[in-house]
C-alpha cells in the first residue's frame, strides 16, 4: 500500500504538482469533510493552466462539474475576450451562470462529467477526478483510457457510487469494476513503486473537534480541526457541536409522534436561535436547518410536516442527496431508528460519516436506545462468504464506536430535551 503523506492543506498543491512533474502515474488526495477539496483542484488548475499540459477535469455529477468551473472561472479569468477553461454537459457548453459564450483559449482546461468522459475519452496529459469515491474503478479506467496521469480527489469518508447492475458478480475478485475507484487502484497498483502517489488534507475548516472526535475512527489517517469561531446559539447560550437528541424506540422509520418532536424542536430553534461567526451574530432563519434521514419515506412524511407548519424553507433529504452539502444547524435521523436488526443499509460508514458531517455549528442527533443492540445483534444473521461477513462485522464495530460519540454514551454529552 502507498506511504500517504501528511500534508498542511495549504502546502499540498506543491506536493502534489511535484508529482505530476515527477511522472507519477497516479497522485490521490484523500481528505476529509469539508478541507476544501475543490479549492485544491482550481489551485492545481490555476498552477498548471500555462505549462502545456492538456487536462481534463471531471466530476460524477452536472451540479458537481458546475460548482467546478464557476470557481475555476472566477479565478483563472478571460485571456482577452476569450475563457481560460472549456466545460460541457451533455455535449453541449456549459454557459449558465456566467455565461461563456466565446470559444476557449487553445490547451483550457476541459471540465465535464465522468460518465461523459467515459463515453469519449478525450487524449490527455491528465486527467484530475473530483470526488473520486462516487465514481466506479470501470468509470475512471474509461474516462482515463487515454490519459497518460490521473489525479484523484475525494473524501473516503463519503458514500460511493450508486451501482445499477449486479455486482455480486465481481464479489469474489480482489479487484471489482464497480468497488469505489481510488481503493481498487490503490490495492491493484500501490504496491509498485512510484506508482502510486496517496497525500491526506489534515485539517476540516468545516467540523469541530467533537466532530473530528466522533467520526475519526471512518478513516485510515489523522486529521485535525481549524474551524473557526462558528456556532449555533439558543436564548444566548451556545449549544454543543454535538447535541444527543434521545426518541422513544419507534416500530416503524417515520413513526409519526416521532416527527412531530423533531418538527417542535426546529421551530423552537429558529424563533430563539442565532448563527454566531466570530463577532457576529445573526438569527436563524430556515434555509440554515437541515435534517439528514436514511430513508425517502422519512422526508416525504418530514417535508410535509414541515411544510405544515411554516417552515418550508427548512431542507430535508437523504444522506445520499444531500451528502457534498453544509449547513449551520443539521438534524440527523439515525439510520437504525425503526430497526431491529442492522442491514447494509444501516451498515454502511460512508452514510454514517455523511449524516454526521453536514452540519458547520452543530449536528442534533436524533436516536432511539435500541440502537447498539441492533448494531451488534445484526452479526448473527450475517449472510455471504466470510470475507463479506467480515466486513459487516468491522463496519457494525465501527458504527457503535462513532455512535458512541454521537449519542453521549462514552462521555457526558448534553441532551437535548
Amino acid at each position: 500500500m502507498a506511504h500517504i503523506e501528511y500534508m498542511n492543506n495549504n502546502h499540498l498543491p506543491d506536493q502534489v504538482i511535484a508529482s505530476i512533474q515527477n511522472g507519477t502515474p497516479i497522485s490521490l488526495v484523500k481528505s476529509p469533510p469539508g478541507a476544501g477539496k475543490s479549492r485544491l483542484i482550481v489551485d492545481l488548475i490555476e498552477r498548471l493552466a500555462d505549462t502545456g499540459l492538456s487536462i481534463g477535469v471531471v466530476a460524477p455529477t452536472r451540479q458537481g462539474v458546475t460548482d467546478l468551473a464557476v470557481n475555476m472561472h472566477e479565478r483563472l479569468g478571460m485571456s482577452g475576450d476569450k475563457p481560460r477553461i472549456r466545460a460541457h454537459l451533455s455535449n453541449a457548453p456549459l454557459i449558465a451562470p456566467f455565461s461563456i459564450k466565446e470559444e476557449p483559449v487553445d490547451g483550457a482546461p476541459y471540465l465535464t462529467t465522468v460518465a461523459s468522459m467515459s463515453r469519449k475519452p478525450a487524449d490527455l496529459d491528465l486527467l484530475i477526478v473530483d470526488e473520486a469515491y462516487q465514481s466506479t474503478f470501470a468509470s475512471i479506467c474509461q474516462a482515463g483510457d487515454n490519459a497518460t496521469q490521473l489525479v484523484m480527489v475525494g473524501d473516503p469518508g463519503q458514500i460511493g457510487p450508486v451501482v445499477r447492475s449486479d455486482a455480486k458478480l465481481y464479489s469474489r475478485q480482489k479487484f471489482t469494476p464497480a468497488g469505489r475507484a481510488p481503493e481498487v487502484f490503490e490495492k491493484a497498483f500501490g504496491d509498485r513503486e512510484g506508482y502510486v502517489k496517496t497525500f491526506s488534507l489534515r485539517s476540516t475548516y468545516r467540523l469541530g473537534q467533537a466532530t473530528v472526535d466522533a467520526i475519526a475512527p471512518l478513516y485510515d489517517f489523522p486529521f485535525t480541526t481549524m474551524r473557526p469561531d462558528r456556532f449555533v446559539a439558543s436564548n444566548g447560550e451556545r449549544i454543543p457541536e454535538i447535541l444527543p437528541f434521545p426518541v422513544e424506540s419507534a416500530v416503524r422509520p417515520d413513526d409519526e409522534a416521532m416527527m412531530m418532536r423533531i418538527v417542535s424542536d426546529i421551530r423552537e430553534r429558529l424563533s430563539h436561535g442565532e448563527f454566531v461567526e466570530g463577532n457576529l451574530a445573526r438569527p436563524l432563519r430556515q434555509r440554515d436547518v437541515a435534517v439528514v434521514v436514511s430513508h425517502n419515506v422519512q422526508e416525504i412524511l418530514l417535508g410535509s410536516l414541515l411544510d405544515m407548519h411554516g417552515m418550508e424553507g427548512v431542507t430535508v433529504g437523504t444522506a445520499d442527496s444531500l451528502q457534498g452539502a453544509q449547513w449551520p444547524l443539521v438534524y440527523a435521523l439515525c439510520a437504525m431508528i425503526g430497526h431491529e436488526v442492522a442491514s447494509a443499509h444501516q451498515l454502511s460508514p460512508g452514510r454514517l460519516c455523511v449524516m454526521a458531517s453536514r452540519h458547520m455549528g452543530t449536528v442534533v442527533w436524533v436516536h432511539d436506545n435500541k440502537w447498539r443492540e441492533g448494531l451488534l445483534g445484526s452479526q448473527d444473521s450475517l449472510m455471504g462468504t466470510d470475507a463479506e461477513r467480515a466486513r459487516s462485522t468491522a463496519e457494525a464495530q465501527l458504527g457503535v464506536r462513532v455512535r458512541e460519540v454521537l449519542t453521549g454514551a462514552r462521555k457526558g454529552l448534553p441532551v437535548s430535551a
